[in-house]
């Protein structure tokens, strides 16, 4: 009867050990895009535009000049994905309708990524290290590492859309 008990402690401590870290890992890889459906063309719309400095620096500011550099980028994001879509379109003999679905490419949940914040999602302002040489007394390149707080805003992000368009 012992070995039996040991056995399922030992099962129950491997799936709650299972339990806490498999959330940690950052969750399964992202999963491949629908097929798209029938009488449509799905085009992608790439645009790089600039973020402007904000006057003062915080997370609050910072995340307001990207959103508005995102949004002023959103209308040739679009026009470049007609362009695509129109191009595979007429490869293939078909015209092109209006869009019926759009979205903007984002990472899923779990996964981060640097253009919604530096130091995380929505946090722009943190501990930066540098490091730098420096000649010491001895005559000798020696590296210092140094933490100040700050706020770098991203010079530039990318806006992508994925568009769904109805073909005839």
């Amino acid at each position: 009867m012992r070995p039996l008990l040991a056995a399922l402690v030992g099962a129950l401590a491997a799936a709650g050990a299972f339990a806490v870290f498999a959330p940690a890992s950052g969750g399964p890889p992202p999963t491949e895009p629908p097929a798209p459906e029938l009488n449509t063309v799905v085009a992608h719309g790439t645009v790089p535009v600039g973020v402007q400095m904000p006057a003062r620096r915080s997370d609050r500011t910072i995340e307001r000049a990207v959103l508005q550099a995102r949004r002023a980028a959103m209308p040739s994001a679009l026009a470049k994905a007609r362009a695509e879509a129109t191009a595979l379109a007429g490869a293939a003999g078909l015209r092109l309708g209006g869009p019926i679905g759009i979205a903007r490419d984002i990472g899923p949940p779990g996964y981060w990524d640097e253009s919604t914040g530096q130091f995380g999602p929505g946090r722009w302002c943190g501990q930066i290290w540098t490091t730098r040489r420096v000649r010491g007394s001895d005559g000798e390149l020696h590296r210092v590492r140094r933490s100040h707080h700050g706020c770098p805003v991203p010079r530039s992000q990318y806006v992508r859309l994925t568009v769904t368009f109805a073909v005839r």
